[in-house]
Formats: C-alpha cells, structure tokens, sequence
C-alpha cells in the first residue's frame, strides 16, 4: 500500500514495526510513529490539516518510488536476498 500511495503521490503514516517503515523516510515521504505510542500517531495525524507538508511529503514519495518503480522481479530478487541473509544469520545468535 505505501508504494501505491507513493505511486500516486501520496505520503503514508506507518508504524515502526511494520514491513512498510522501510519504504518510508519519516518525516520527508511520510511519517513513521512508534508501535503503540497514541500521542505519536495523534501528533502525526495532526501534520496531515497542513496541506503544504502533505503536499510536499507526496510529492518526495512520488518521486523516491518513480527513481526505482517496483516490478515482479526486483521484488523476488530482493526477497530472495532477505531470505539469504536470514538464513546465513541462523545459529549466529
């Protein structure tokens, strides 16, 4: 969802222990708030009634995913290296 939004020029508004933070850079092409914290979401939310800070975050989120679009194959290449590290990392604990 947050490359959709980015796609089209939209800003998300992520927890930080989701899958998504990543594909965020807080406070430039959306927000990043941590997991359970409600005054940090609730500060957050209140940054979208400014539509210039929306704006501005939308656009750098339009053009971050249009530099490197995602497609079917860099994805599988790229989980395929999650994969690959992970298990390169088990017993290493």
């Amino acid at each position: 969802v947050v490359d959709e939004a980015a796609a089209q020029g939209g800003p998300s508004i992520v927890s930080d222990v989701s899958a998504p933070a990543e594909r965020v850079v807080d406070g430039q092409t959306g927000w990043v708030f941590p997991s359970g914290d409600r005054e940090a979401l609730a500060r957050i939310m209140t940054l979208t009634r400014d539509s210039a800070a929306v704006r501005a975050a939308g656009a750098a989120a339009f053009d971050r995913y249009w530099r490197r679009p995602s497609d079917p194959r860099r994805h599988a290449t790229d989980l395929a290296a999650i994969y690959e590290a992970v298990i390169a990392h088990q017993g290493h604990d």
